[in-house]
């Protein structure tokens, strides 16, 4: 019997050790719509049938624990663990990227070029797919740390074809966020679970 629960601790142990709370991760649930588009040269977002007004659904997870990848004081740049849009019934997702994108915090273009905080802002780049991306702006900012929260009602940018001037406008005006349970919790519910069973088998010897 102690063979047993020491095995069922052990595994306990290792679980919560390789498992750590994810208390820092928060889901932006984003619904908005299609603003004005870029008409001065072609624009294949018309193609594809996208117009003014349609409902745009962007969900985000942003990971507070994110570290910065810059390195130069006064810059940041953190990547996001996931998002995906959907736009007209078609779902933009983050594939074949195993990220969503970057957060630039007053680093104007995710350059890390030199120290200081050059006042450029927030700026949220989105991977929605190999071709198309879109950047929101975010909320007034000093120095280099993550905003929390990154996204508010009324937020607003461009989608578009990455690296190009065809794009579209996109604002935001119902935003929720959400926090991801903390995995030891469910671990611990998981604990007593497994110490009922031991106690039940250890009856019926």
């Amino acid at each position: 019997m102690r063979t047993l629960m020491q095995l069922v601790l052990s595994v306990l142990f290792l679980a919560l050790t390789a498992a750590p709370a994810r208390a820092d991760l928060i889901v932006y649930d984003m619904f908005g719509v299609v603003g004005a588009f870029n008409t001065d040269i072609g624009n294949p977002l018309i193609l594809l049938g996208i117009s003014e007004g349609d409902p745009v659904h962007l969900v985000v997870h942003v990971d507070y624990d994110a570290p910065d990848l810059c390195g130069q004081p006064g810059k940041g740049l953190y990547p996001l663990p996931f998002a995906e849009m959907e736009l007209n019934g078609t779902i933009y997702s983050q594939g074949p990227q195993t990220f969503g994108g970057f957060v630039e915090v007053n680093n104007a273009a995710g350059s890390c070029a030199s120290p200081g905080d050059d006042q450029t802002g927030v700026a949220i780049r989105i991977l929605v797919g190999p071709t198309y991306g879109m950047t929101l702006i975010g909320p007034s900012h000093v120095g280099e740390t993550l905003p929390n929260p990154l996204f508010s009602d009324g937020a607003g940018g461009f989608f578009g074809l990455a690296g190009t001037d065809q794009f579209a406008d996109v604002f935001f005006d119902d935003i929720r966020a959400q926090e991801v349970v903390p995995e030891p919790a469910t671990l611990l519910l998981l604990s007593g679970g497994l110490t009922a069973l031991v106690t039940r088998w250890r009856r019926q010897l």
